[in-house]
């Protein structure tokens, strides 16, 4: 059996056909617009993947360098130990060095401080047997004079004798 729709069903019936058509358009759109929203989300993820992989590779460049950085790093400290070590040795062998000179200057004093003592005697010893020497040879010079003098006498006194022998 076959029902009629009298004409106040039907505008409503077309008009609620015409909301969902509307709706359904609406919903087209709306997918449209979700769908080109899920295109630029789509490029978007697809180019921060591929800078995620630049990233990614850029990162474990960085990490290779920076191993071959600490590798150079603890050869480079190895090295500066080494040379601090050596350096530490070096100022003990100097402190040691200047300790050991020291001494040496002080018995260097010493010895000068003798040598200019005995100098100084030496001197004085030879100042004294010099004026003893003057003082010798003067009373030479004077003896050799009064004994030329006394041959004089002696010969006057002689010839004298010999004349009164006459």
């Amino acid at each position: 059996p076959r029902t009629t729709v009298d004409e106040a069903q039907f505008k409503r019936l077309k008009e609620l056909l015409e909301a969902k058509c509307d709706e359904c358009d609406d919903l087209g759109n709306n997918l449209k617009l979700a769908k080109e929203s899920l295109r630029h989300l789509s490029e978007r993820l697809d180019k921060n993947n591929e800078e995620l992989d630049k990233m990614r590779e850029e990162n474990s460049t960085h990490a290779r360098e920076n191993r071959l950085l600490r590798r150079s790093l603890a050869g480079v400290q190895a090295v500066a130990d080494a040379k601090m070590e050596a350096a530490g040795r070096l100022e003990a062998g100097l402190r040691k060095f200047e300790t050991e000179l020291e001494k040496r200057e002080e018995r260097l004093r010493d010895e000068k401080e003798k040598l200019q003592k005995q100098l100084s005697d030496s001197q004085q010893e030879l100042q004294r047997r010099e004026q003893r020497i003057h003082r010798l040879t003067t009373h030479v010079d004077d003896a050799e004079e009064g004994m030329a003098v006394g041959r004089v006498h002696v010969k006057k006194l002689s010839a004298l004798l010999a004349q009164r022998a006459r």
